[in-house]
């Protein structure tokens, strides 16, 4: 019996250790080992249906909803009314067009979790899948009006988006942020709106404010360092780098702090960053001819 035991306690860690590593399907294979020792005990249940959720969230990444639904039944076989596996299913369904299903489905969620807005998400998404895009911009804007939150306000824009609505899509943005004064999204949105269009005052002071409340966004404080550039602020070096610190794997952001390093004067500094830039997004044209031309500054 110990035997048995030690084997069960140690197939037990070694899924949760593959859970922890983000390899759900090694983590399964000991959790069932474990799972025939004793069935019972609700830390293995717990690694048994995480296992399954997180195969299952692959699986809908993958677009493959048959095994999406496969895996979150078999979830739901051992903790029948957990949410996230729920959720799984629904929208593996949602994904394979069982839009009737997924509608009960849907519906049971909503009378196992009445507090919750998920359900009225998810019925969002499937009008949306249908191609009822009015519909759905209906029902996330119902849900807006009680749940004023980054998910449900960034489904409205990119559905305005998507239906080539900018103006009502930035309207809507300028409305979220009188909603939520210090919300990052709709900023973001908008500084992005502005930079496009090529109205960098304007887009730089979204930009700013945005950074006031978020300081640590590093694609904000990229975007923003770009144009400080391009008006010749004297910040946009410090800011350039502040985002090449936060994110040190982006080949965008190693492109733009290398790129002013080279034309403000430090060429050899700016080389060491733009060939690691190059590293990370090879396909990169324009950063390509960004280290060519700093290379030939040398010459």
């Amino acid at each position: 019996a110990n035997k048995e035991e030690s084997t069960y306690a140690a197939n037990a860690v070694l899924a949760e250790y593959h859970l922890r590593k983000k390899e759900p399907k090694i983590a399964l294979d000991y959790v069932k080992k474990a799972f025939q020792v004793n069935a019972e005990t609700p830390y293995v249940k717990s690694l048994y249906t995480t296992a399954h959720l997180e195969l299952g969230k692959l699986a809908l990444g993958q677009k493959e909803w048959a095994n999406a639904k496969a895996e979150s039944i078999a979830g739901l076989n051992i903790a029948a009314k957990d949410p996230r596996l729920l959720e799984v299913l629904i929208r593996a369904e949602v994904g394979a067009a069982n839009y009737q299903h997924a509608t009960t489905l849907i519906n049971q969620y909503r009378n196992d979790y009445p507090n919750s807005t998920l359900p009225d998400m998810l019925m969002g998404e499937q009008l949306l899948a249908k191609g009822q895009v009015d519909d759905a911009l209906a029902q996330f804007k119902t849900i807006w009006s009680t749940s004023k939150t980054p998910p449900v306000g960034g489904k409205i824009i990119n559905l305005l988006k998507n239906a080539k609505r900018d103006k009502e899509a930035t309207q809507f943005a300028h409305e979220w942020i009188e909603a939520v004064p210090d919300a990052t999204h709709p900023r973001l949105f908008i500084a992005l709106e502005y930079q496009s269009k090529g109205d960098r005052t304007n887009a730089i002071k979204y930009y700013e404010e945005l950074l006031s409340t978020s300081p640590n966004d590093p694609i904000s404080l990229n975007n923003l360092a770009w144009l400080y550039y391009e008006t010749n602020n004297e910040k946009a070096l410090g800011t350039a780098e502040r985002a090449f610190q936060l994110a040190p794997n982006s080949g965008a952001i190693a492109d733009t702090y290398g790129w002013i390093l080279t034309n403000q004067g430090q060429v050899e500094k700016g080389i060491e960053i733009l060939t690691i830039a190059h590293q990370l997004a090879p396909s990169s044209q324009e950063i390509k001819a960004h280290l060519d031309s700093a290379k030939a500054k040398l010459k």
